[in-house]
Formats: structure tokens, C-alpha cells, sequence
């Protein structure tokens, strides 16, 4: 995006809520498209007949894709801006959307599937990168929690809407009538960007006066740091690689991004299957109870986002606000997911997946916003990387479940009770040390690079 007017003297509509509104649809409509998928391949494996270590081959080749174009995304939303990127983004999936195949029965046709979801995943992939540089750029740090928890959260509502209209759509229409309508709600949303994020309301001269990442709770040297900031936004300036990958604060981030992403992964991909083939159960039946764990996830994130912020304005340190919301998130999480395949009933399985991903999305308040506390220049390169181990773990998690069911189809439980058996790990993931990050990723080439703690929330080392 381009370099924001930051004016101080605006009042009124804050052109910030527009970043942040148009965020959390973009994040609303892509989480439709993947969850609206796994519904409309549900359909076509039955239909072709095709085994489900197959089936989940294909499932797991959006995020093959997805983790190519992390980093890169990253790097070119902190290069070229934010808008430019999105709009790629989704002009590139919503078109391969509208031409998706139909159907996975002939010669080729799953290898045609296959090539087809890594092109939409690495489409998407840029996403969460990008949406982190626009939203380290104009969102004060007091708004941190709640703005990216807000964003996030529309993956969890998009999942839901997909659940509760798709099955339906899918119905009446056929596969074809659900890939066509995910499309062209991708280009509505590009063109609304357009129209309405920073750089389309100034190329129309409706951005005056509109300021960027200041609250009325702004102190003075919040708002000299942020312009700092902001002035070296698209620069050329280089990624300190070296301070990022060596920082354990870093590594927490990773650890953490991997296991929330192999839960919610998981259960995204195969909980139509396990509802329908484990339980026998049809989500058009039952798409309250179908919806209720995205739900969940909706409303946890936003607690989670609300929480962080009043912690932090409470007088608690970042690092234990952050840390509290990975704890109880995280543990409370994988003791759900434990005992859900033990479930008969259908009722008690959609609460304890719900529960599990509502616990989960709270822990987002921890450590996604991480990424802009401790390197916000460089957030969207950070989110990069992160969200490529969360990646990773959609790969390997879709993929070994999957592989799982292939080898327990004969067993009473249908090879589900050793699904989840990653989660009884994630609390690996909350107690790697968080030491000091350099700040480098947020100082000028002159002078101290220390900024002011409601800014930047880990003490900075010496300038280079």
C-alpha cells in the first residue's frame, strides 16, 4: 500500500476501520472457498469412488501451495504494499475457482484436481503475510489484539457460512453452482478493496483527514515512532534474516503457529467426512451443530483480541498477556480434541470439536500478534515464515490423517481415536523461552533504535 496520510488533526471516520472491515471480509471469503471445498470434493470422491488416502492427497495440495508463497508474500507485500498484493491474490483464486473441474472420475482428472488446489493455495498463501503489513502499518498498538484478532476471525465465521449455505447450495445447484458463486464473491471483494481501502479512496480524494494508526489513547511518542515506521514502509531496506531466525522469541512464534494450524487443519479438511462416514450424520441435516465449531472459533478469537488488549492496558506485561492466552488456549484445546473421537453421538463430538477450536482461536491472541510486537517493519516477512510451519502442519496433519483412516478403516472406531493424537503435543509449543528480539527490524539506520514500550514490547539490543 502506499505511504498513509498521517495527519493528526482528522476526526471522524477512521480510515484504519476500513482496513481493518475489508481485512476480515478478504479473510471471510477465502476460509468460504477452502471449507466450501472440502464440501465439494466430499462430493466428487464419492461419486469417483476414490479411496480416502487419495482423497486426502488431494485435500492436502492447497497447502503445498500455500507454503510456497508465504515468504515471498511476505517480501512483497513489504516491497510493493499491501493492496497490490491482495488484489493479485484474489483475482488469481477466485478465477481458478470459477474454472475448477467438476468432476475427479476419468484418466488424469485427480492429478488435474491436484495441480488445480496448489494453484489456489498459493494464491492464498500471500494472504495473512500482506494482511499483517497493512495491519502493522496503520493500527495503534493499544488496538493490536483486537484489529488482527477481528481479521483472523473471519476465516472462522467464512468456515461457518460455508458450512451452514453450501451443503444446500450444493444440492441445488451442483459442485459447479458452489465453485462459480466462491469466484465471484472474490471479485466483488476485489473490487471493493479497490474501491474502498487506502489507496482507492485517495486516487478518489476521500482520504483527507483520515488518520492511520492513531487512537484518541495515542501518546505523542507512539505517533513519532509510527511515522518513522510508516516513512520506511516499501523502502529497500533489507530483512535482518539472521536476527529473526537466531531469536527464540521467533521460534515460540513458529512452534505455536504449527500447532494451532495442525488442529484447525485437521478438523477443517475431514470433519464433513467424519461426521457423515463415522457417524452418519448429513451436515445438511445438521448445520447448526456443522457451524457450531466455527462459531466458536469467531467468538474465541474476539475474546482472545479483547483480553490481550485489557491485559496489556492493565499494567501486564506483553510477553505474560501473550503467554497467558497461549496457555489456557492451547491446553484446554488439546484436552478436547483428546476425547472427541471417543464420542458416539454426534451432539457431543460437534461440542467437543467446538470447544477445541474455540480454545485454539483464543490462543491466536498470544501469538499472532507477536508477529508485530516484535518485528512490526518486518511483520508481514515474519508472518511469512510462521504461517509456513503452520503450513507444514496442514500438509503433514491432512496428510497423515488421512493415511490413518486408510489404515484403521477396518478397526470398530474407523481409525479416528488415533487422529488427534498431535494434540496431546501441543503444549510442546507453550513453553519455549521468549528471549529479547532486536529490534533492528523497527530501527532507523541512524540513531538508537529503541522505541517506546507501548510500541515496541521487547527491549531492543544496541543499534548497527
Amino acid at each position: 500500500m502506499g505511504k498513509p496520510n498521517i495527519s493528526e488533526g482528522g476526526r471522524g471516520f477512521q480510515l484504519r476501520y476500513a482496513v481493518v472491515i475489508l481485512c476480515f471480509v478478504g479473510t471471510l471469503l477465502a476460509y468460504m472457498e477452502r471449507t466450501g471445498f472440502a464440501l465439494v470434493f466430499t462430493v466428487m470422491a464419492k461419486e469417483a469412488g476414490l479411496a480416502t488416502d487419495v482423497k486426502g492427497g488431494v485435500l492436502s495440495a492447497f497447502y503445498w501451495g500455500y507454503a510456497t508463497s508465504q515468504v515471498p508474500g511476505g517480501w512483497a507485500a513489504s516491497r510493493f504494499g499491501g493492496q497490490a498484493v491482495l488484489t493479485g491474490s484474489y483475482l488469481i483464486w477466485s478465477l481458478v475457482t470459477i474454472s475448477c473441474p467438476r468432476t475427479v472420475a476419468g484418466e488424469g482428472a485427480v492429478l488435474h484436481m491436484w495441480l488445480v488446489r496448489v494453484a489456489i493455495g498459493a494464491s492464498q498463501g500471500v494472504i495473512f503475510p500482506a494482511i499483517h503489513t497493512v495491519l502493522a502499518q496503520w493500527i495503534p498498538a493499544n488496538e493490536k489484539s483486537r484489529a488482527v484478532s477481528l481479521t483472523t476471525s473471519g476465516m472462522y465465521l467464512g468456515s461457518s457460512l460455508a458450512m451452514a449455505t453450501f451443503p444446500s447450495l450444493i444440492d441445488s445447484y451442483g459442485t459447479k453452482g458452489e465453485l462459480l458463486t466462491v469466484g465471484v464473491l472474490g471479485l466483488l471483494w476485489v473490487a471493493a478493496w479497490n474501491g474502498f481501502s487506502p489507496d482507492g479512496l485517495r486516487a478518489r480524494g476521500c482520504a483527507q483527514g483520515m488518520t492511520p494508526s492513531y487512537s484518541q489513547h495515542s501518546s505523542d511518542m507512539d505517533i513519532e515512532a509510527r511515522k518513522k515506521d510508516i516513512a520506511c514502509c516499501g523502502s529497500k531496506a533489507g530483512v535482518p534474516w539472521g536476527a529473526l531466525m537466531s531469536s527464540a522469541a521467533v521460534w515460540s512464534i513458529i512452534f505455536s503457529n504449527f500447532t494451532f494450524h495442525y488442529v484447525f487443519y485437521v478438523l477443517n479438511s475431514w470433519l464433513p467426512t467424519y461426521f457423515e462416514q463415522q457417524l452418519g450424520v448429513r451436515l445438511r441435516d445438521n448445520r447448526f451443530a456443522s457451524m457450531l465449531p466455527y462459531l466458536m472459533m469467531f467468538f474465541g478469537s474476539n475474546v482472545g483480541g479483547v483480553l490481550g488488549d485489557r491485559f496489556i492496558q492493565s499494567g501486564m506485561p506483553v510477553s505474560s498477556a501473550r503467554k497467558a492466552l497461549n496457555t489456557v488456549g492451547f491446553l484446554c484445546c488439546a484436552l478436547a480434541m483428546v476425547g472427541a473421537p471417543f464420542s458416539r453421538s454426534f451432539i457431543v463430538a460437534a461440542v467437543c470439536s467446538s470447544i477445541a477450536l474455540g480454545f485454539a482461536a483464543l490462543a491466536r491472541g498470544g501469538f499472532s500478534i507477536n508477529h508485530m510486537d516484535i518485528a512490526p517493519r518486518h511483520a508481514g516477512v515474519l508472518m511469512g515464515i510462521s504461517n509456513t510451519a503452520g503450513t507444514l502442519a496442514g500438509v503433514v496433519g491432512v496428510t497423515v490423517t488421512g493415511w490413518l483412516l486408510k489404515l484403521g478403516e477396518h478397526s470398530p472406531d474407523g481409525g479416528w481415536v488415533g487422529c488427534p493424537a498431535m494434540a496431546v503435543m501441543t503444549p510442546v509449543a507453550l513453553h519455549v523461552r521468549r528471549s529479547p528480539l532486536t529490534t533492528v527490524c523497527s530501527a532507523t539506520r541512524s540513531g538508537s533504535s529503541r522505541l517506546p514500550p507501548s510500541f515496541v514490547y521487547w527491549q531492543p539490543l544496541s543499534s548497527h
